[in-house]
């Protein structure tokens, strides 16, 4: 369920994905699932161009195509492609430990990106920069609780 305000007003969305980030509202992000409908974590490691024979020489080529600025719209596509395809495992203790690995893929270093309309002087730091502080994972079962800071 994702439960959000737009325009002054409550609006609760089931959530087949089981995944969320920041605007535009959910049913954006929604709609936007299906300029993705390439996507599969099917490795096509070799073909034909014309009449060339190519090869990829390495695994993960099936993740050539998911987005990978740290843009919400670019995260939420990841958190389904991440989500759909992840090993599933029965043990708790590593469901958390794939869960952990899952959302290092979001993590934000600082000044990765930063707001040139602020400033971009490096000996003052007048800018701003949006970036990951820390990790939460929960158990809600289990009723346990993990954090990792991922900034100084």
């Amino acid at each position: 369920m994702v439960v959000e305000v737009s325009d002054g007003k409550l609006h609760i969305y089931d959530n087949p994905t089981y995944c969320m980030t920041n605007g535009p509202i959910f049913p954006w992000h929604l709609t936007n699932l299906n300029n993705y409908t390439h996507l599969s974590n099917i490795n096509v490691s070799s073909s034909t161009l014309g009449r060339i024979k190519i090869n990829q020489p390495d695994s993960g080529i099936a993740l050539a195509t998911l987005p990978s600025s740290d843009t919400s719209v670019d995260r939420f596509i990841r958190a389904v492609y991440y989500s759909t395809y992840y090993h599933k495992v029965s043990d708790p203790d590593k469901q958390l430990i794939e869960l952990a690995h899952i959302m290092n893929r979001f993590d934000r270093p600082k000044d990765a990106t930063i707001d040139p309309l602020l400033g971009n002087d490096t000996l003052t730091k007048l800018h701003t920069s949006e970036f990951s502080v820390w990790t939460a994972l929960t158990d809600l079962e289990r009723g346990s609780f993990s954090s990792e800071a991922t900034t100084t």
